[in-house]
């Protein structure tokens, strides 16, 4: 039997010092502080993620609902410094749009685009 029955994985999420080091390591990914650093404000503290759940925490609670998964894939290639472009699409019934849709985006970096520039005519 496990002395400690948090370490069993159904079980983390009612871990007190896990939900503790959950919400620190949301503040220290939103402001896109590396895993290294982010470990050792946390230790400090006496709090512990792993590399792949301090990753994954912004992408869980962002990822909700499509509209909001392509807005934060949208601002995440902006703020990477990607140029972003949208095609958008709307449901039109008896003469009145209801929702708006995306049908696709395009994304390049400033690198591709001064590339595309010296083949293009």
């Amino acid at each position: 039997m496990l002395e400690d029955p948090f370490q069993l994985q159904e079980h983390q999420c009612r871990d007190p010092d896990r939900a503790a080091a959950c919400a620190e390591g949301v503040g220290l990914r939103e402001t896109h502080q590396p895993y290294s650093a982010a470990r050792r404000i946390m230790a400090v503290k006496g709090l512990y993620l792993g590399q792949q759940e301090y990753y994954n925490l912004v992408r869980l609670d962002k990822a909700r609902i499509p509209a909001q998964e392509v807005e934060y894939a949208l601002s995440t290639l902006e703020t990477r410094g990607y140029h972003v472009r949208i095609k958008e699409k709307y449901l039109v019934d008896q003469n009145e749009r209801h929702t708006q849709r995306v049908q696709f985006f395009f994304f390049c970096n400033m690198e591709q685009v001064l590339f595309a520039r010296r083949f293009a005519s």
